[in-house]
């Protein structure tokens, strides 16, 4: 075989992988002999496998494919690797299989478009791999009658705006190649005004898929209307997802390749469009809105809906440090994300199926009978606060002084001042667990379930005390821009 063909197919295993699953899931489909167990195994087992394929792949050269389409290098390892992991924890844990096979094929299918979206390099594949995980994500929230007709509305609206600004932007350079915008901008003047809509609209349009405060209103409504299975999968990988997305386009797009930076950790951007300037100020509000707005919630569904919203504006606040040092606390602080994120979105699991507690009122007593599991969902929400000892606490250390030295000193402020908000709600739902109420009598979780909690508190611990391994890894990754354009 033309060793070619051999490269190409080894660089492609995890999207080979999840095309086949899809395949086999369809198969099953139209074998009505079939039960549901055996699509419930082929999902499972097709993401696993794809998942291992991507970190096997996590140390491959950097290579482009079809033309110039497709970026595979240690960025889009990391993106897949990480994605992977969110959507595996959430296909075994929240998913059964008495579940709909429908669900079980939007999984993989979401997975493969998650794999295209981290690697793509071309506008048009970023575009369709976005609303083929929209078209998913509207498909499995169909059933919330009028407010699912509103989010499929105001999404699509979004996703038009978004389109429209990657048009602009072609007709502006003439090219959808991230690397042909940057190689054109650098080296030829353009209308600042028409370049600065194009940015405003595609940021939009991204800024909505990844819930941040004031582009989605709808999300925290909707993740009470949804099973919980369907909140976990349009939350965390989604976010994961376009946060790699975004770092890419804006660092790769509008970089001044004319320009030879004093420093040689900064990047240069071409004059005229403040984008991180922009997600500077997007970041800040929906960090102040998410961690002000859950003081004032009483349903759990809704507080960790907004708790997602502040930590996804604390990613993005990466992209406001241009700096290599600015993608490694942004990568970081993904993986935080998805630990700790993950572990929440268990600890909620637990309360609703085990103990039907969905009210912030009704967790009264629980840390009586069931200590292990208030510990860790303290845990998980001091991480996100960037408490010493979580995972959270490196990362607060890694994007603090970026933002400080770009000149972001609000940013930075608000961070602290939400953490601190924060860590108040976490007191007071502490003293309300562990204070006697009708929870005090509760059966204790099961063996399994204990297992679980230990190991993902024991993630998040060994990321916040020694977050070494970790830092190398995303430090491997952020080389991908070095090597690039600096």
């Amino acid at each position: 075989m033309n060793p070619e063909i051999v490269n190409i197919l080894y660089n492609f295993l995890p999207e080979l992988t999840l095309s086949l699953t899809i395949v086999i899931i369809n198969i099953l489909h139209s074998l009505r002999k079939t039960s549901d167990t055996g699509v419930y195994i082929a999902s499972i087992t097709g993401l696993a496998a794809a998942l291992v394929f991507s970190l096997l792949q996590a140390y491959t050269p950097m290579q482009s494919a079809f033309g110039g389409l497709l970026v595979l290098d240690h960025l889009s390892y990391f993106g897949k690797s990480v994605s992977l992991s969110a959507i595996l924890l959430i296909a075994l844990f929240f998913f059964r299989k008495e579940h709909s096979s429908n669900e079980f094929l939007l999984i993989p299918a979401i997975a493969l478009s998650s794999a295209i979206a981290v690697s793509s390099s071309n506008l048009v594949l970023t575009f369709i791999s976005l609303e083929l995980i929209s078209i998913s994500i509207y498909l499995l929230i169909s059933g919330c009658g009028k407010l699912s007709f509103r989010y499929f509305v105001y999404g699509s609206v979004l996703s038009g705006m978004m389109l429209f600004g990657m048009t602009i932007l072609y007709g502006v350079c003439g090219s959808f190649d991230y690397y042909a915008i940057g190689s054109f901008l650098s080296q030829n003047p353009f209308n600042t005004l028409t370049l600065s809509i194009s940015v405003i609209l595609i940021t939009a349009g991204i800024a909505f898929k990844m819930y941040l405060f004031p582009f989605n209103f709808y999300y925290p409504a909707l993740t009470e209307k949804i099973p919980l299975r369907t909140f976990g999968l349009i939350s965390i990988p989604l976010i994961t997802v376009l946060s790699i997305m975004a770092l890419r386009f804006y660092t790769i797009a509008f970089h001044d390749s004319g320009d030879f930076a004093s420093e040689s950790t900064a990047y240069s951007f071409v004059a005229g469009v403040k984008w991180d300037l922009m997600y500077a100020i997007i970041g800040t509000i929906s960090v102040l809105a998410g961690n002000l707005v859950i003081l004032r919630q009483y349903s759990l569904r809704k507080i960790f809906s907004f708790l997602l919203i502040a930590q996804s504006g604390f990613i993005i606040l990466g992209m406001a440090s241009p700096t290599i040092s600015g993608t490694e606390a942004m990568l970081f602080n993904v993986l935080v994300f998805t630990a700790a994120g993950g572990g929440l979105f268990y600890c909620l699991r637990i309360l609703e199926e085990e103990y039907q507690i969905t009210e912030l009122a009704s967790v009264k007593g629980l840390g009586k009978s069931n200590p292990l599991l208030i510990i860790a969902l303290v845990i998980f929400l001091a991480s996100f606060a960037g408490f010493p000892l979580t995972a959270g606490f490196p990362g607060r250390l890694l994007l603090t002084p970026e933002l400080l030295k770009n000149g972001f000193a609000v940013p930075a402020v608000v961070c602290v001042l939400s953490s601190i908000t924060l860590l108040y709600f976490i007191f007071k739902l502490s003293y309300s667990a562990f204070s006697t109420g009708i929870n005090s009598d509760l059966k204790l979780v099961s063996s399994f379930q204990k297992v679980v909690l230990i190991v993902l508190i024991f993630l998040v611990l060994i990321l916040g005390t020694y977050p070494e391994p970790a830092i190398s890894w995303v430090r491997f990754c952020r080389e991908v821009f070095k090597a690039q354009i600096l």
